[in-house]
């Protein structure tokens, strides 16, 4: 055998076709390259809507077998980290139809290119539309997965979850995806009457104090009395009656739930001075709990991958927009490091627990515990066991060495906390019970001898009025009323069209305005069959009712404006 350099990938005559030898490793056999994985390929049994990733694809054996077993909506995506592999595989690959080399950046991007509505890879493949790909299958072709094998399991697990995160998020859709739209029109005319995101960036040179609704919140805000003033608190809204009631007013509550379910909350909150942050989609009936335009700032969150939240993104229409980060808790801290002044400003969080201790799911006083309170009788026991206990919770480590329950929805918050925030210079945990964040633990009694001059943003909010925002509503609001009637009489008096032209108008006018259909069980794409109109028919009705609402408070704001 003539020398070798291991530096590159070589190849090598085995006498039934052409292994390689990188690293000094075969990354095929050195007697027959291509019978594992063609045996590999044959037994493998691929259902519609599968994503294969071909993992260090190599020389491309058996990709041309796979391609030609494919069903239908399938795509292979070959994926390589080690960069002379990589290159030494777009040398050599013969790519059959279905397939895609990703670039390393693809790569590293792609559970985050699966939740997006339209992506064209570097080779001009485009990615299927979202909902087509149902599960994922790894394939290793060659013996390179060896070099890194950690790294093709963690973006395994990460390309299953981006695929099952989309059907999740579906379910919430089709449960909550009107709710967030209708809010979204009526929280839109209340812009203009409240205190501009943007002024409260980087505003806070206080330590900063995030408190959830868990267990743990209690013995934090208990020690709060002597340097309350040294600190901004910024709380989840559910932990706002507790606070409340142990002599706590926050700076600041941040608010995302779509539902009046919250309501609770703020019960007692009128004439405290508190700013809330509250979610475009959030209960429009926050705005009217604060008493004053000064006392509530609107952010935006992408509830889903749309063309009608870019067009609003776009037309500077939506305040400030953040991630979606699933838990209202998650979206506090997120916030709050927004808001400090800069990295040396110490962030504290407490209370986000993300688990339950035997009987109790939150802190004393906040709704759930309130509740459940007063529905207690001699067959439902105050104490709420059935969480710790039932269908789909489990066992967890407590950060102080006990044992919590916990639900897989609430470890995958705890997961992207850890994920978001654990590198994060000067974040610490403050609470005592609980799920691990992946953060250093820090009492908050370390801030006692902090000076309280310093100005937070709370403190700085004054009236403000956007009228440039405002004439952009309200031409949104006609314009949306405007197509919405049109979409309407040609949904219900269209006959006399041609059935090409009705249905390039209905395409053109639902493209952008996936609104109308996004909560529909098979919303996640456009339809022109007659039961999907015949729905989208009557939520024009829905819609346009909210339309004109909101352009009713917004002509109120003019007014008062004036």
């Amino acid at each position: 055998m003539p020398e070798q350099n291991d530096e590159k990938p070589c190849l090598v005559e085995t006498g039934r076709g052409f292994s390689v030898l990188y690293k000094n490793r075969f990354l095929y056999s050195r007697y027959d390259p291509s019978k594992n994985i063609l045996a590999a390929v044959a037994s493998l049994n691929i259902l519609p809507g599968t994503l294969i990733l071909a993992c260090s694809p190599c020389l491309g054996l058996g990709l041309s077998e796979l391609s030609a077993k494919l069903p239908e909506n399938c795509l292979i995506l070959g994926c390589e980290c080690d960069g002379e592999l990589y290159t030494f595989a777009q040398e050599h690959i013969v790519r059959p139809r279905n397939f895609s080399l990703l670039s390393p950046s693809e790569l590293s991007a792609l559970p985050v290119l699966l939740n997006k509505r339209a992506v064209v890879l570097g080779d001009g493949t485009e990615l299927p539309p979202q909902g087509t790909l149902r599960r994922v299958i790894r394939v290793d072709f060659s013996a390179g997965t060896q070099f890194a094998p950690q790294y093709y399991q963690a973006l395994s697990r990460a390309s299953e979850d981006a695929v099952g995160r989309f059907w999740k998020n579906r379910i919430t859709l089709v449960k909550l995806g009107r709710k967030y739209s209708r809010n979204l029109f009526r929280n839109l005319s209340r812009l203009p009457d409240s205190a501009p995101f943007e002024q409260f960036v980087h505003t806070i040179t206080k330590p900063v104090l995030v408190l959830g609704a868990g267990e743990s919140m209690e013995d934090t805000a208990r020690k709060l009395a002597p340097c309350r003033n040294t600190m901004y608190i910024a709380a989840a809204d559910a932990a706002l009656p507790s606070l409340l009631a142990l002599g706590v007013v926050p700076d600041a509550v941040v608010c995302e739930e779509a539902q009046s379910a919250i309501a609770p909350a703020f019960l007692g909150a009128q004439g405290k001075n508190t700013h809330i942050f509250a979610g475009i989609t959030s209960w429009p009936a926050v705005h009217d709990f604060v008493g004053g335009k000064e006392k509530i700032s609107y952010f935006a969150t992408k509830y889903d991958d749309t063309l009608f939240f870019e067009r609003l993104s776009g037309g500077h229409i939506l305040p400030p927009v953040i991630p979606p980060l699933g838990s209202v808790g998650l979206t506090a801290v997120y916030l709050a490091l927004l808001f400090r002044s800069d990295d040396s400003v110490p962030v504290f969080v407490s209370g986000l627990d993300f688990s339950y201790s035997p009987g109790c799911t939150h802190a004393r006083g906040t709704p759930a515990r309130t509740a459940r309170l007063c529905a207690g009788n001699r067959t439902v026991p105050a104490a709420n066991y059935d969480a710790a206990f039932g269908f789909g919770s489990s066992a967890a480590a407590c950060k102080n060495g006990g044992t919590v329950y916990t639900t897989p929805v609430l470890l995958s918050y705890a997961q992207t906390f850890s994920g978001l925030f654990h590198a994060e210079k000067n974040v610490f945990d403050a609470g005592t019970t609980g799920i691990a964040l992946g953060l250093e633990h820090r009492d908050v009694s370390c801030v006692f001898e902090k000076s309280g001059s310093a100005q937070c943003a709370a403190e700085a909010s004054v009236p403000h009025t956007d009228t440039d925002r405002q004439r952009l509503i309200a031409h949104f609001y006609d314009a949306e009323e405007k197509a919405l009637c049109e979409l309407r009489d040609i949904l219900s008096h269209g006959q006399h069209m041609n059935e090409t032209e009705r249905n390039e108008r209905i395409t053109k006018l639902l493209t952008a305005r996936e609104y109308l259909f996004l909560h529909f069980p098979d919303g996640y794409r456009l339809s022109l069959s007659p039961s999907f109109l015949k729905r989208v028919r009557a939520e024009t009705d829905f819609f346009l009712k909210d339309i004109r609402t909101g352009k009713q408070l917004l002509s109120g704001c003019e007014k008062r404006a004036d």
